[in-house]
């Protein structure tokens, strides 16, 4: 079992990838990178601890996780990601994903 804490930034760049598994791996965040890949349509995140984005955002489905990354890369201007994030403390134009 491969264990990452974290994952390769070119990965947003692989506009292709359909499918991506990172269970059991360590992870607290996934790359707002990963909103980038637009034609994902399995993601396997269960083991993992994810505090970004949010795990109930995980669980509406790609699209409204794509959207999220996107949405929360633009509000935070800064590309950055944020893994103490919670829907609380999001920058104000996540309320409007679901």
């Amino acid at each position: 079992m491969t264990r990452r804490v974290s994952t390769p930034q070119v990965l947003g760049k692989c506009h292709n990838l359909t499918e991506l598994n990172f269970e059991r791996n360590l992870l607290t965040f996934l790359p707002l990178e990963i909103g980038n890949l637009t034609a994902l349509t399995k993601l396997r995140v269960d083991g993992n601890t994810l505090t970004q984005p949010p795990i109930e955002i995980v669980r509406m489905g790609i699209p409204t996780m794509i959207r999220f990354l996107k949405v929360f890369a633009e509000a935070s201007g800064s590309g950055e990601v944020f893994p103490a994030c919670l829907p609380s403390s999001a920058p104000p134009a996540i309320s409007d994903i679901s």
